[in-house]
């Protein structure tokens, strides 16, 4: 009885780990739409920068 306890335990243990990690990620990827990032290069120089984390809001486009 006790092995099938601990079954239960385990798999609840599992279910929620999962849920969470789910929840994690979602919310990362929600608060990532909110930013923007750039590239920029030189053809002439062959230099090149980059930009991002900016946040997003009115007029900006």
């Amino acid at each position: 009885m006790s092995r099938c306890i601990s079954r239960v335990a385990i798999g609840v243990g599992v279910a929620i780990a999962t849920i969470v990690t789910v929840q994690t990620f979602s919310t990362n990827a929600a608060v990532a739409e909110d930013n923007y990032g750039a590239i920029a290069t030189s053809d002439e120089t062959g230099a090149w920068g980059y930009a991002y984390d900016y946040p997003t809001g009115p007029g900006r486009s």
